[in-house]
């Protein structure tokens, strides 16, 4: 972070539901999703409908999507999930899947996930 040029990319909600009480060790996942311009609003919903079936999952605490500000064709997943073995099976769901697929040929740069943990 001392060494990088100073990078901001507010967001803004798109599809944000409830937050759940957190549990110790959660593990959160944060996914960036950059469709292509002519894609958006095809990206838009389908990142609604992710949210909204992952909501749902055994183990989630909260999932999120944001929009970024600047670039509307670009979206922030924020994901928080009770232990590593409910977001793994997140990632193996019919949604989950049938998410990653379609996003292929709208996608506009690579899936970027990155998975956190609470540092005490």
């Amino acid at each position: 972070i001392a060494a990088a040029p100073y990078d901001e990319r507010p967001h803004r909600p798109h599809a944000v539901g409830d937050a759940k009480p957190s549990a110790d060790g959660g593990l959160w996942a944060v996914t960036h999703v950059d469709f292509i311009p002519t894609e958006r609003t095809q990206g838009e919903a389908m990142v609604k409908t992710l949210a909204e079936a992952s909501r749902g999952s055994a183990g989630n605490l909260r999932f999120d999507g944001l929009t970024q500000a600047s670039r509307p064709n670009h979206f922030t997943l924020v994901e928080v999930w009770v232990d590593p073995k409910a977001w793994e099976g997140h990632t193996t769901a019919a949604a989950t899947r049938q998410f990653r697929t379609d996003l292929l040929p709208r996608s506009g740069s690579l899936y970027d996930e990155r998975l956190y943990r609470a540092v005490e």
